[in-house]
C-alpha cells in the first residue's frame, strides 16, 4: 500500500526591532498589533508562524544566551520570513543568517525604506528579498498573501 504524501506546512518567521522599543508602550502595542496582524492572514492559509517578540511575551527581557540559538534555529527551519526592520541591527543580522541559508524574505517599511548600509541596500541582488512600504495595516494582508503565494510556487 502506497503511503500518502502530505506537505508540510509553510513556516514563517515574523522578525521585528525589540530591543529599542523595550518599555515604549505605544510601540510595542503598534508592533504587535502588525505581527498580530500578519499572523492572521498567515494563519488562515495554515501556515506556522514564529515571532521572538511575541514568544518573549511582548517584553523583550528575555536572556540572550536563549533567544540567540533559538531565532538562529528559526531561520534555518523556516519556509520564508516577513521582517518589519525599522532601525534594528538584531532584524538585519536574522537577515544574514535568512540569505545564507537561502530563505526568501519579504521586508516591510512603515516610515519609508531606510536602509542602513550598502549592504543592506543591495542585499537583494544576492538572496530573495523584496522590499514593500506600508502605510496602513490594512494593507498588510494583501502583502502577507502575496507572500505566501511565492512561498507555496517554490
Amino acid at each position: 500500500m502506497k503511503k500518502c504524501q502530505f506537505p508540510k506546512p509553510l513556516k514563517l518567521f515574523i522578525a521585528t526591532p525589540i530591543t529599542g522599543h523595550i518599555g515604549r508602550q505605544s510601540e510595542i502595542t503598534r508592533l504587535r498589533c502588525l505581527v498580530d496582524t500578519i499572523d492572521s492572514f498567515a494563519q488562515e492559509r495554515g501556515v506556522v508562524t514564529w515571532c521572538a517578540f511575541r514568544e518573549e511575551g511582548w517584553t523583550g527581557e528575555q536572556d540572550p544566551s536563549i533567544y540567540v540559538p533559538r531565532d538562529f534555529n528559526w531561520t534555518k527551519e523556516c519556509t520564508g520570513a516577513i521582517m518589519i526592520p525599522q532601525d534594528s541591527y538584531g532584524v538585519r543580522i536574522e537577515l544574514g543568517w535568512l540569505i545564507a541559508f537561502t530563505k526568501p524574505v519579504m521586508r516591510l517599511h512603515d516610515t519609508g525604506i531606510s536602509f542602513k548600509s550598502g549592504l543592506d541596500k543591495n542585499i537583494s541582488n544576492i538572496g530573495s528579498v523584496s522590499d514593500r512600504i506600508f502605510t496602513t495595516i490594512s494593507q498588510l494582508g494583501d502583502f502577507v498573501n502575496e507572500f505566501i503565494d511565492f512561498l507555496e510556487q517554490k
